[in-house]
């Protein structure tokens, strides 16, 4: 869901800019950006029921943040994040990165639904790398970027609290996998802040990997109980339920440190 969560960390870079820029407006010109710039990132319609900001406190919340499918899947969405927190610290001096005190993604909801030709996760992940690279130029555009002053963050704490992945395969109902709660903290402190694309690009890939592991396997364990009957199926997913979880703390793991790493700890 690489945007997904631009869709993580754009959406958030986006938000902090706005605080610290714009004065009149700020809500509708917020949540017009992030809707542009998730569906440029994904190339799937991303929306977001409303955004609620306070200038005078510094903070920023997004209501249900959607992310949709790629055309072929028929679930309605492949991510849903029910309330994104943002808090800001002080204004930063000239060329100096913002610095975001607390990032709270609540509810977050990853429809894994896997088809014929792979599933949706893996459908978005291409698109946002098709994105990537035709928008990276490489190290040339990374040092022109920095050469160019662009805005830089500090996350100085991102937690993800109380998620879910719901794995659909072959037309089955959605089978629902609790997430961990996750804790990551000083993403792009060591390296001076990172940009918009960084935050964006990294977490959504992290995510991805993620729902992708984990949802992969559970799916894996349901499509194998599908010849056997609905009854067979239901129990293969059943039986499957402890080794996902097993999975998905592994997964999560794994996802905490790539984020943690992506800007050099």
């Amino acid at each position: 869901m690489k945007k997904l969560l631009i869709l993580g960390g754009g959406l958030v870079v986006v938000i902090a800019v706005g605080l610290f820029v714009v004065a009149s407006n700020i809500d509708s010109l917020i949540r017009a950006a992030i809707e542009k710039v998730g569906t440029e990132v994904t190339q799937v319609n991303v929306s977001l029921d409303g955004v609620k900001t306070s200038l005078s406190d510094k903070t920023a919340a997004l209501n249900t943040l959607t992310v949709g499918n790629p055309s072929g899947f028929k679930t309605s969405e492949a991510m849903s994040l029910g309330v994104v927190s943002v808090s800001l610290g002080d204004l930063p001096g000239e060329g100096q990165p913002i610095v975001i005190k607390e990032v709270l993604i609540s509810q977050p909801a990853i429809t894994y639904e896997k088809g014929e030709s792979g599933s949706n996760i893996d459908a978005i992940q291409r698109n946002v790398e098709q994105f990537a690279a035709k928008n990276s130029g490489g190290e040339t555009a990374s040092a022109e970027a920095e050469a160019g002053g662009e805005q830089k963050v500090i996350i100085e704490n991102l937690y993800i609290k109380d998620g879910k992945i719901n794995v659909s395969v072959l037309g089955m109902d959605p089978t629902p996998v609790a997430l961990p709660n996750i804790h990551l903290k000083d993403i792009g402190k060591s390296n001076g802040g990172a940009t918009p694309a960084e935050v964006a690009q990294k977490i959504l890939g992290a995510i991805t990997a993620s729902a992708s592991s984990v949802g992969g396997k559970l799916a894996e364990n349901l499509a194998a109980g599908v010849g056997k009957g609905v009854d067979a199926a239901k129990g293969a997913a059943e039986g499957a339920m402890t080794g996902a979880m097993d999975s998905v703390g592994g997964a999560a793991g794994g996802m905490g440190g790539a984020m943690q790493g992506m800007f050099g700890k």
